[in-house]
């Protein structure tokens, strides 16, 4: 089982007004009918943790930031980006040393971090691979963080590849062997008897 993680606040800044919404139950419930917003706030709580995949509704895309703060093993953390311009770099602080990295949604070089991919290490979640799956925040948030409208009915978990979904649930299930293939070595057998032991 992984570190605990919950969430504290979430912040909207609408032109110089910052709005907050405290979290304060460890289980919260979004309910409401049909087109109230339940998966806009939904997004609006994950967004600011750098996901690629997540769909832009137009209450986020006017916010000029978005901010969570959250807890993941004790620590104190904190998410900002912009709603209005996705592509921004997303600022992540640690709230408890007070450290900042500000970090892109989408590598543009080469073994440049990400947010997703920090916020996915604070997690404890494995960046798994497999061949050419690899596993990314966004593929967590697909397959078992939320069920998305347009496929809750029709696909399990998402709906997304199989390699993928599979790679995903060993991951959250503990299952996903870190070791490559090849350098697994089988058990070595017990030491062979060469008789009685005398004392």
């Amino acid at each position: 089982m992984g570190p605990s993680f919950v969430i504290e606040k979430l912040e909207f800044q609408r032109g110089d007004v910052w709005l907050t919404r405290f979290i304060r139950g460890l289980v919260t419930f979004l309910v409401g009918h049909s087109g109230a917003g339940k998966s806009t706030a939904l997004e609006a709580l994950l967004y600011p943790l750098g996901l690629t995949t997540a769909t832009i509704m137009p209450e986020v895309g006017a916010c000029h930031q978005i901010r969570l703060t959250f807890r993941v093993a004790g620590t104190r953390w904190q998410a900002t980006r912009s709603g209005s311009n996705p592509r921004a770099r997303v600022s992540v602080r640690n709230l408890d040393n007070d450290t900042e990295h500000s970090l892109p949604v989408r590598s543009a070089k080469t073994g440049e971090v990400t947010a997703g991919a920090l916020i996915q290490d604070i997690l404890g979640l494995p960046q798994a691979a497999r061949g050419a799956t690899r596993l990314d925040l966004d593929d967590y948030y697909n397959t078992v963080l939320a069920l998305r409208q347009h496929t809750i009915a029709s696909a399990f978990l998402g709906g997304g590849k199989d390699e993928k979904r599979v790679l995903v649930l060993e991951a959250i299930l503990g299952l996903w062997d870190t070791a490559p293939v090849w350098r697994r070595t089988p058990p070595r057998p017990p030491p062979a008897s060469t008789g009685p032991r005398q004392t």
